[in-house]
């Protein structure tokens, strides 16, 4: 694939699809769910919910944490249309749109459980599948930071025993899906690394490592173990303690985790399999099976706190951002694909899908914005709901 303006691979995303979507209807703030906050799209004047204890000075010295509904002025307001009449498609879950470093729309559509008695709305958690791969990249990154690994480093270096014929295979190469590892080697489970590796590993690279891209879930299991022996602490933990936390990710958390106090967790539901909760794990536990490839359960808003986090350096310096978004084969840097759009426009983009749940998220760093679609629906295709939205963000400036 060329570096020349083309769309992104959604292809090689798990569970993204085309959807006609009808022609928008007149939005009703009566139908909006319940908000913390909303803004008219003609004045843009913020009326907010207060907290009890909005009166007290202590509260008054800190700044306010973005939450709940916004719909701003005629670009958030054709957003928010566009959400809702997806529903008539099936489409169930939340959206943040973000323009010029600023939010312009982020709603809840459908509902977070079955008996649809609970509104899906901007602070319902919901898993995030393929797209927690940013976040292993990431927490790599971050131990390149603190000269705790490099990425070529061999995987041999920071791993039990390793194959001779694997032995050329390196942490950028599994972060990069360029290992020379087949996609299907995909057996494997539990919390024992002597006992996976050999399977994830068997009969070795098919193509020189770095020479040949193939999506691989379990090079990011792998590097999951890296990260544990780099720094110390149970791949968990580190990524909470080094990314979540210095973000202001909350309620970000993965599967298997007790649910935050006062959070709804939304349930997803599956044309391939029974319902689940965002935070039950689908693959029976958070063993090598899943961890470091998928997993994380968050918010569309604390998913606007991680690309604000991106952009400064609360998580990373400006090189390991630089080599974080460097693309290489099939335009896939760390954890994103990074390419133009038919518009020419720079997008830093990754979706995931599992059980229950799909997602799409767009960084777009020349315009300061920014796109987060959650679902708890397996079954509704994303890409036309992503593609519509896009356009809208930007219909005032192309």
């Amino acid at each position: 694939m060329s570096n020349e303006a083309i769309r992104i691979p959604w292809q090689c995303i798990a569970v993204l699809f085309a959807v006609s979507l009808p022609v928008p209807q007149a939005i009703s703030h009566a139908n909006l769910p319940p908000t913390t906050q909303r803004v008219d799209s003609r004045e843009e004047k913020t009326t907010t919910r207060p907290s009890a204890d909005a009166g007290s000075k202590s509260r008054k010295s800190k700044p306010k944490r973005e939450e709940g509904t916004v719909i701003i002025g005629d670009t958030g307001r054709r957003i928010a249309e566009l959400a809702q009449n997806a529903a008539a498609d099936g489409f169930s879950g939340a959206v943040l749109a973000a323009v010029k470093g600023r939010v312009v729309a982020a709603i809840g559509v459908g509902h977070a459980d079955l008996e649809e008695k609970q509104q899906n709305s901007p602070d319902t958690l919901f898993e995030i599948a393929s797209a927690s791969k940013q976040f292993t990249a990431a927490a790599v990154m971050r131990l390149v930071q603190e000269d705790k690994l490099k990425l070529e480093d061999s995987i041999a270096r920071h791993l039990p025993p390793v194959p001779e014929d694997c032995k050329e295979i390196t942490i950028e190469h599994l972060l990069r899906h360029t290992s020379g590892i087949p996609g299907a080697n995909s057996q494997g489970a539990g919390d024992d690394i002597e006992k996976v590796l050999p399977a994830f590993l068997h009969g070795g690279p098919t193509h020189p490592p770095g020479t040949h891209w193939e999506y691989w879930n379990q090079g990011y299991a792998i590097i999951s173990e890296i990260i544990r022996r780099a720094s110390g602490k149970k791949y968990t933990v580190y990524c909470k303690k080094a990314l979540f936390e210095p973000a202001g990710l909350n309620v970000t958390c993965f599967t298997g985790d007790k649910p935050p106090k006062g959070m709804v967790v939304a349930v997803g539901r599956s044309s391939s399999g029974s319902p689940r909760s965002a935070l039950e794990h689908p693959y029976g536990s958070y063993g090598f099976q899943y961890r470091g490839m998928g997993g994380i359960v968050t918010t569309v808003w604390d998913l606007w706190r991680w690309d604000r986090a991106l952009r400064d350096k609360t998580i990373l310096d400006a090189d390991a951002k630089r080599e974080l978004f460097r693309p290489g084969l099939n335009n896939y840097a760390l954890g994103w694909f990074v390419a133009k759009n038919a518009h020419g426009q720079l997008v830093q983009s990754h979706g995931g899908g599992v059980r229950g749940f799909t997602c799409d998220m767009r960084r777009y760093p020349e315009q300061n914005a920014f796109l987060v679609i959650l679902c708890n629906r397996d079954d509704f295709r994303l890409h036309a709901l992503t593609e519509a939205i896009e356009a809208a963000m930007f219909r005032d400036v192309r």
